[in-house]
């Protein structure tokens, strides 16, 4: 098994994806799930529908960028332990500021970026360094382009 570290204009890309207007609904809801957002909409209720709208839009891009940037720092660390770096020089960094501000992928390349990701989050030891949460909510990810895909095909 070999992992690689993977660009942070690729997380940039993803990123920018799931917060595209053409399918935020859809992708976001498996980062921002309902639960999450159950919590939000009792934590905002009472306010004016201009300002809850505002506000529920800023919570879930912030979740999904903070999501984006907890695979990003696992895909370091994967790549650091399987590759034995000295602890003492490792430095994590985080996804640079405006990383997102580029066009999106297709679905069908979302599914090959993402896949490429879950392989890469596995040391050659077998340790995922991925949250179980987190892992869920990307295999959902993958799951939803994957079926995208077959619906940009003409598909059911």
């Amino acid at each position: 098994m070999s992992v690689m570290e993977i660009e942070p204009e690729v997380f940039g890309k993803i990123l920018a994806t799931l917060l595209s207007a053409h399918r935020a609904n859809e992708y976001g809801r498996c980062i921002f799930d309902h639960h999450e957002e159950a919590s939000f909409r009792s934590l905002w209720m009472g306010t004016d529908s201009t300002e809850f709208e505002r506000r529920y839009v800023n919570a879930r891009t912030t979740m999904i960028g903070a999501w984006i940037n907890r695979l990003y720092l696992a895909n370091q660390i994967a790549v650091a332990l399987n590759y034995e770096c000295d602890a003492e020089s490792f430095t994590l960094h985080n996804l640079p500021d405006g990383v997102e501000k580029t066009m999106p992928y297709t679905a069908s390349q979302l599914y090959n970026e993402l896949n490429s990701i879950h392989y890469n989050l596995f040391t050659n030891a077998g340790r995922c360094m991925f949250s179980h949460d987190d892992m869920e909510k990307l295999n959902r990810l993958i799951s939803l382009a994957a079926h995208q895909i077959i619906a940009d095909r003409g598909g059911r």
